[in-house]
């Protein structure tokens, strides 16, 4: 049976979301460890709006874990993250809008180019 979320934004912190207007607008939201623990059936049951927001937890352990949960439970069409991403460039502030110029899909890496078209690169190594 296909899920019925179709867009899950995810965030490191809680912070990160705008908490109160998630709940006036009714979009739930779930930790990492929520989604473990089976919390998505209850989110299936109040909401029919196709969106979810999954607080990951920092760090890029906590992000592939979220990440490897959200692919084999939910598979949406589409995952927006919120936040720095682990930016380690201190000139970024809050607020300000970051386009990525590459991303990894399914063991591969692709490039960005300035048009916004993908270019496949290379595979991506196991860790």
């Amino acid at each position: 049976m296909p899920t019925p979320i179709q867009l899950v934004i995810t965030a490191a912190l809680k912070k990160e979301l705008p908490i109160d207007t998630l709940k006036k607008l009714g979009i739930p939201f779930v930790t990492d460890k929520g989604l473990e623990s089976g919390q998505l059936n209850k989110i299936y049951e109040e909401t029919n709006l196709g969106i979810l927001c999954v607080i990951t937890g920092v760090g890029p352990e906590r992000a592939k874990r979220s990440g490897q949960l959200i692919t084999a439970l939910i598979n949406p069409k589409y995952v927006l993250n919120i936040g720095t991403a682990g930016s380690l460039n201190h000139t970024i502030k809050p607020g300000q809008w970051v386009q990525p110029n590459s991303f990894a899909l399914l063991g591969k890496h692709w490039k960005l180019n300035d048009d916004r078209s993908e270019e496949h690169t290379s595979e991506l190594q196991s860790p």
